[in-house]
């Protein structure tokens, strides 16, 4: 059987009265964690990048996307198909590419930081923080459980080009789970702090024996 091309990125941006993570309230970034708040996508600016995505990857190869069951994975799935004019791609919902959930007023409190000193880099190192040490984030090893699950799902499609929706947090740790083949003996804590920052749109592909790492930027 040949061998699977298995495509991970980062879902489309947010259609929020924000540029950027950057621009947002604390009270916008806290509800996004907890899925209080789940925004569709800002379609415009979505199929730009769709555009500029075609020349980074095969996309036209594409049978089968996995997606995150956020609304922002959901809406960028649909308009990649619809973008295709391929009714014949598979679309299927996996719930263990859903991001990772973190408590902010709690990673806040354990890191002693005001809400006005924060900032998405302070965001972004709390976060991965969090997940090593299992305080308020949801525990790396947690995540290393769902995303085996994942790719035991992946393998067992019939399909060689696969594209997976998901979330920037959540992308890390795969990144991580390819590195070290899925064994978590492996992982050292501060690895986490060493993954890539992914784009909208942006990510990496793997081989479905976690072979052949490369980033899609």
């Amino acid at each position: 059987m040949p061998n699977k091309n298995i495509f991970f990125i980062r879902h489309g941006k947010l259609d929020l009265p924000y540029k950027n993570h950057g621009e947002m309230p604390v009270s916008v970034i806290a509800d996004l964690a907890s899925r209080k708040l789940n925004p569709p996508i800002d379609r415009e600016h979505t199929q730009a990048l769709i555009d500029q995505l075609k020349t980074r990857i095969p996309l036209e190869q594409i049978e089968t996307i996995y997606f995150s069951p956020s609304e922002r994975c959901q809406a960028t799935t649909y308009l990649i198909k619809e973008v295709l004019d391929k009714k014949d791609v598979n679309i299927q919902v996996l719930e263990d590419l859903q991001e990772v959930s973190f408590d902010l007023a709690k990673l806040l409190e354990v890191n002693d930081i005001s809400e006005s000193e924060f900032d998405i880099g302070t965001l972004n190192r709390m976060v991965l923080q969090g997940m090593a040490d299992g305080v308020g984030v949801d525990q790396v090893e947690q995540m290393y459980q769902k995303i085996d699950q994942a790719f035991q799902i992946i393998k067992q499609s019939e399909h060689t080009n696969i594209l997976c929706i998901t979330h920037d947090f959540i992308m890390r740790v795969i990144e991580l789970y390819i590195r070290t083949k899925g064994d978590i003996s492996k992982l050292e804590p501060s690895d986490l702090h060493n993954t890539q920052t992914n784009g909208y749109l942006s990510g990496f592909v793997v081989g479905d024996q976690l072979r052949g790492f490369r980033e899609i930027k």
